[in-house]
């Protein structure tokens, strides 16, 4: 029998808001950021887009935290704190990033099964909904797509430059 697949509107139907927020207070403990209106947006609005590569999952990953051995701390708050704001989560599929994306998409990627076993239901939606908004609303996040793809061209148009200019000097010196 084939396993069920979650996905993160799955799970903000039966994650309440309180946990998420509590959770989030937790993982991100400097972060003043209100996530309550993107949770309700995902959660209330009906899917528009479908996620269709079969293939692609949504992975929470611990990037560690290297202690300084020479570093003195005040408390043990304090060291706790930074072992949680050097260290980082990360949340990302197991071929692209969740940036630059519509919210509705990804909102609709299947959610790895180890994921599923190692963190909470409410973690794994404060880490969605961190991550989606990094760059802001999701027209911010466009807007930012939109000046990244514009840099990314420019900077191909030198390269390409150089590169004829270069093998420009490269035949006269033939």
């Amino acid at each position: 029998m084939k396993k069920p697949k979650f996905t993160i509107r799955d799970l903000v139907q039966v994650v309440p808001w309180k946990e998420v927020a509590i959770a989030h207070k937790f993982l991100y403990p400097r972060d003043k950021n209100n996530y309550k209106p993107v949770f309700e947006r995902i959660r209330d609005k009906s899917p528009e887009l479908e996620h269709t590569d079969k293939r692609e999952v949504l992975e929470v990953n611990y990037n560690g935290y290297v202690p300084d051995p020479w570093k003195k701390y005040a408390t043990r708050e304090e060291q706790l704190i930074e072992m949680l704001e050097d260290g980082y989560y990360s949340i990302t599929t197991n071929k692209f990033s969740l940036s630059f994306r519509p919210w509705d998409q990804v909102a609709n990627i299947p959610i790895a099964e180890e994921t599923l076993l190692h963190y909470s239901l409410a973690q794994i939606v404060a880490h969605f909904l961190w991550e989606i908004t990094f760059y802001g609303k999701e027209d911010d996040m466009k807007s930012a797509g939109i000046e990244l793809e514009k840099s990314y061209t420019e900077i191909k148009k030198q390269i390409e430059e150089k590169k004829e200019k270069n093998e420009k000097k490269l035949k006269t010196k033939k």
